[in-house]
């Protein structure tokens, strides 16, 4: 590095446009924005799929790591070496098979951004599903033996709905994937 913070690349070395492949390293546990924000200083692309959270909290931000204790990252150029990310504050270490470092093709990480992007810009998405889907609120089941049947919600996680039905005059709470449950 010099002393303005940038790598120390060749004269001349330009940056690489776009990665054909990124590396991935292994974070320390909810260290992955500090491990963002130091492999950006040392010069690296680097890129943390994000979500949206399924229950947004006030205290929380609005989105969660969708590999948690991961990250994918590029050099800035070329001739750029990635032993540096090794000790990089927040990296615990380089995934490896072998000796090999663990990489990922450039387009199976863009279709991984694609789907994230397209059940957070879509207005049916899992998120906004089960946000709709509060406790008391009035739902129909969609799919399965219980199609039809509506109930009442008794409790929401982000991968079930507990249901309160009547079956068989009696009242029986039962669980199922946000998918299945309708709000009416």
């Amino acid at each position: 590095m010099d002393p303005s913070g940038q790598p120390n690349l060749q004269p001349g070395v330009e940056p690489t446009s776009e990665p054909s492949f990124w590396y991935v390293a292994q974070t320390r546990p909810r260290f992955e924005d500090v491990a963002l924000v130091n492999l950006e200083r040392q010069r690296f692309v680097v890129n943390l799929p994000r979500i949206p959270r399924i229950k947004p909290s006030p205290r929380l931000p609005d989105t969660e790591v969708l590999f948690p204790g991961y990250i994918f990252f590029a050099p800035y150029a070329v001739t750029q070496s990635i032993s540096p990310v090794r000790s990089t504050t927040g990296v615990s270490r380089l995934v490896r098979f072998g000796q090999e470092p663990a990489t990922i093709s450039a387009e199976a990480l863009q279709q991984i951004l694609d789907f994230i992007d397209g059940r957070r810009d879509a207005p049916g998405g899992l998120a906004a599903h089960v946000n709709r889907l509060k406790k008391g609120a009035a739902v129909q089941i969609t799919q399965g033996p219980f199609t039809g049947l509506e109930g009442l919600v008794s409790c929401v996680a982000k991968d079930r709905v507990m249901v309160l039905l009547e079956i068989m005059g009696k009242a029986q709470s039962l669980a199922f994937e946000p998918k299945l449950v309708e709000a009416l």
